[in-house]
């Protein structure tokens, strides 16, 4: 799924499931309710490319819904204001691979994943906050807040701590 030219194809490594608007691409201020109202978080190329080193990154993303990640390219070459990705995004993207859901986005999510999982959202939907918890897996869920100072480095942070153990999280 696009890893085989990541240098650590070969390990098995914990899933992270990425959402797009309100993590990665943050509301623009002034701007409400339209979809393309959003400008890229100044720490996402830096999250994506720390993440992708460490985790087998997946959209999961209404913009990626159908399993192609041509919403997702589609979204960032928008918020930066360019017709095609430059190529230091668009490395990082070859690394991330779309997962389909319909109705749910825990329908993607490889919740028996060996060596672990975590899902970055800012609004994930209620059925998906109640089935997780009934799993007894919601720790898994980091929400986040693009209103926040640097938000996508707190999320790093939590995921650092929550993968302690797993030496390709911590380097």
């Amino acid at each position: 799924m696009g890893m085989k030219n990541h240098p650590t194809s070969g390990l098995l490594r914990p899933l992270l499931y990425l959402d797009i608007d309100g993590t990665l691409l943050r509301r623009r201020t002034g701007i409400a309710g339209l979809r393309d109202a959003y400008e890229v978080d100044p720490d996402a190329h830096r999250f994506l490319t720390w993440a992708v080193e460490h985790f087998d990154c997946r959209w999961l993303s209404t913009r990626t819904h159908a399993g192609d990640a041509d919403g997702a390219r589609r979204a960032f070459r928008h918020a930066l204001g360019v017709s095609t990705l430059p190529e230091e995004w668009a490395g990082v993207f070859r690394l991330i691979a779309a997962v389909a859901w319909s109705t749910s986005k825990i329908e993607a999510i490889d919740l028996d994943h060996s060596a672990g999982w975590f899902w970055i959202d800012d609004a994930p939907g209620a059925a998906d906050i109640a089935a997780l918890s009934a799993l007894n897996v919601e720790d898994h869920l980091i929400r986040i807040n693009d209103r926040d100072q640097r938000p996508l480095m707190r999320v790093k942070a939590v995921l650092v701590h929550g993968c302690i153990g797993t030496p390709s999280v911590l380097s």
